[in-house]
């Protein structure tokens, strides 16, 4: 599932969705940009 690969990258889940839902509300948004072993979060 995504959450067990958020996880996998160690990233918190909750901080990772909410990064995803944000990102994707924009209309040029590269989904694949959005995958969890390519999300670094701060």
């Amino acid at each position: 599932s995504i959450i067990e690969t958020a996880k996998a990258n160690d990233l918190v889940p909750f901080d990772y969705l909410m990064h995803v839902l944000d990102t994707i509300s924009h209309a040029d948004v590269d989904v694949d940009a959005l995958l969890p072993w390519k999300v670094q979060l701060t």
